[in-house]
């Protein structure tokens, strides 16, 4: 695998199924909020999942993607912890979706589809509902050696974040 792949030095790639990927983002706010019977003290960091829920905070997303990196393309990848026979067949690849987003992330990293185990699809490909690609996010630090630490508030609960700047 690249050298900057195995530093953990890497640009978010996701490959794009409709498999649910994680909990909820606030479940233990939203577990809170339902055992206080959907009431919060003022000021409080439930007080503020609350205002979320009910629409009166947002978030600002400020790494809006455009509608072309946003399109999805369809691949053929080989599953993890599969070792492929000597004689790669169409028929052990199994297909997916992935963003234009998170393929030129994976092009900028100099990441062949050799390495990822992606080839183009074919007849033959294996198409499962079944089936969903793992979902790799990776971090590139904007630099390494003296890494640039702010520390922003949660626009939700109001809490102190520590972020380091990168892509």
């Amino acid at each position: 695998m690249d050298t900057k792949v195995s530093r953990g030095i890497a640009l978010i790639y996701i490959l794009d199924n409709f498999m649910p990927r994680r909990k909820e983002r606030f479940s233990f706010l939203a577990k809170a909020l339902k055992a206080a019977g959907g009431t919060a003290e003022a000021g409080s960091k439930l007080a503020g999942y609350k205002d979320f829920k009910d629409g009166k905070k947002t978030i600002e997303v400020t790494k809006k993607l455009t509608s072309a990196q946003r399109q999805r393309k369809k691949i053929a990848l080989l599953p993890f912890n599969f070792t492929p026979p000597a004689d790669l067949q169409p028929d052990n690849h199994y297909t997916t979706l992935i963003t234009v987003y998170s393929n030129a992330g994976r092009t900028d990293l100099a990441l062949t589809n050799g390495q990822l185990g992606y080839t183009a699809t074919a007849a033959g490909n294996i198409s499962e509902n079944t089936f969903y690609p793992a979902l790799l996010r990776v971090f590139v630090p904007t630099n390494a050696e003296t890494p640039e630490i702010t520390n922003p508030t949660s626009q939700i609960t109001g809490n102190f974040l520590i972020q380091q700047s990168g892509i």
